[in-house]
């Protein structure tokens, strides 16, 4: 039997010490397939967080990457940059408020894995998401029509086409416009042309991020937090959803309207130079070795 390879996991958050926890517990209980496990923290300052990560270095089966600043996706490519000296097959990415489904007889990532080796038009297909926690809340209505479109047309038997990022979700290395597997803003809108991105149908996580305050109505106690989500994605050409921006502070809003827009400005450009250098290569014709691949 051909041995398989490890497929590097990598997590990415920022604070909040339990989502944390409960993401990495899933992954430990519920992944027979191999796996190397990566935590990319971007300038955490929760003493509790701090604390857990130096748990997990001191078990040994945690690779923990700390950044210095905040840069939101960006934070990611220091630790890709390291794991692509190994060649991985595909790499998992998701953000650390995942819970991760136990699943019989094969295991998520195997059966993520499966589905990336049977259809190679699939560059990037992601964990679908329980709804259970935003069915029953008024205030999330506009969430859940969103989220709901994502599952409502098939691409395969097993996967929905969802062209939108994905919170979990596994890559091939080759996916993006640029040469190399990383995370720029704008990188949802980099995915080469022959590649589709999906989500499973059977695999279903639940995100606690629609747990928090954030989307709870109920911010005084992480106000601090959101605003500076807000405006780290400002910076960054982040999207930033209506109930999150009337969570944060006025001020914070303000800098999101105004900065938000110039930010867009600029990773656009560079996205459309990364476009025109692709296609300027005539790397178009490369769609002929994927379908062949098909066929």
């Amino acid at each position: 039997m051909k041995e398989r390879m490890a497929i590097p996991i990598v997590l990415l958050c920022r604070n909040n010490a339990e989502q944390l926890r409960r993401c990495v517990d899933s992954i430990r209980a519920a992944t027979r397939y191999p796996y190397a496990l990566h935590i990319v923290d971007n300038a955490s300052t929760d003493a509790a967080l701090m604390k857990l990560l130096a748990e997990y270095e001191a078990v040994g089966d945690v690779t923990v990457w700390r950044e210095g600043r905040n840069r939101w996706v960006l934070g990611l490519n220091r630790c890709l940059s390291e794991l692509e000296k190994g060649a991985p097959a595909y790499y998992v990415v998701s953000d650390a408020d995942i819970v991760f489904p136990d699943l019989l007889p094969r295991c998520w990532l195997e059966t993520l894995v499966g589905c990336m080796d049977e259809y190679p038009f699939l560059g990037k297909l992601g964990i679908g998401l329980s709804l259970a926690n935003i069915e029953d809340k008024p205030h999330m209505q506009g969430v859940l029509a969103r989220e709901r479109l994502y599952s409502s047309i098939s691409l395969t038997p097993e996967v929905y086409l969802a062209l939108v990022d994905t919170t979990a979700a596994i890559y091939r290395p080759d996916i993006f416009a640029w040469n190399e597997f990383r995370f720029y803003p704008g990188h949802g809108s980099a995915m080469k042309p022959y590649y589709y991105s999906g989500r499973h149908k059977d695999v279903l996580g639940y995100h606690l991020g629609w747990d928090t305050d954030e989307y709870a109505q109920n911010v005084s106690a992480a106000r601090q937090d959101i605003d500076e989500k807000v405006i780290c994605f400002a910076k960054y050409a982040g999207s930033v959803d209506a109930l999150t921006l009337r969570s944060a502070s006025s001020g914070a809003a303000a800098f999101y309207k105004v900065v938000a827009p110039l930010a867009r400005i600029y990773w656009g450009v560079r996205l459309a130079a990364y476009w025109t250098v692709f296609l300027l290569r005539g790397r178009l014709i490369r769609i002929n070795r994927v379908m062949g691949r098909v066929r």
